[in-house]
């Protein structure tokens, strides 16, 4: 079952490694279901872990889309630095980049979601992503693109591929896949 699933565990280990190791910084990342797990318990525990060894945290779900990757995900994440730090600043989760209208998987903590629905640059979708990819067919590759690049997201993934294609292979799948 869910509960008995023994990556629940995992946290421990990680604020173990935090409190052996003192970084000045913590980043942890997780899905957004740990949110509601155990009806917040389990986050509960994993901030009041990190606070127990001396950190402040805090947490955010932060969309993948809006910060130009192309993709809708949203993941959990918990950032923290040692309380002792000399610092008068919040702890700060990246201000997005892009923005998108749709459908989110949404929890009831509306005020820990990191949203952006008009601020910056359109969210790059599949399609800008690969507009530029030649079709193959099963079990074969091909080493160039289509067509120049369509568009700025493009443009950013071939600046250091001397616009040599790379990895574009198919599976070779039957028939009936």
């Amino acid at each position: 079952s869910l509960l008995d699933d023994e990556r629940n565990e995992l946290y421990r280990n990680f604020i173990e490694y935090v409190d052996f190791f003192r970084p000045k910084v913590i980043l942890m990342e997780n899905v957004v279901g740990l949110i509601s797990h155990s009806k917040g318990e389990l986050l509960n525990e994993i901030l009041s872990g990190f606070r127990s060894i001396g950190y402040e945290v805090d947490w955010r779900v932060l969309n993948s889309a809006n910060y130009g990757v192309p993709q809708k995900r949203e993941r959990l994440f918990v950032l923290g630095r040692q309380r002792n730090l000399k610092s008068t600043e919040q702890l700060l989760f990246p201000e997005p980049t892009h923005w998108f209208e749709g459908r989110v998987i949404g929890t009831k903590h509306k005020s820990n979601y990191v949203v952006n629905k008009s601020k910056g640059l359109p969210a790059v979708s599949f399609g800008d992503a690969t507009s530029d990819l030649p079709s193959i067919k099963s079990g074969s590759s091909n080493d160039r693109y289509q067509s120049p690049p369509l568009n700025p997201y493009q443009t950013l993934m071939r600046k250091t591929s001397n616009n040599k294609l790379s990895l574009h292979n198919a599976a070779n799948h039957s028939k009936k896949m």
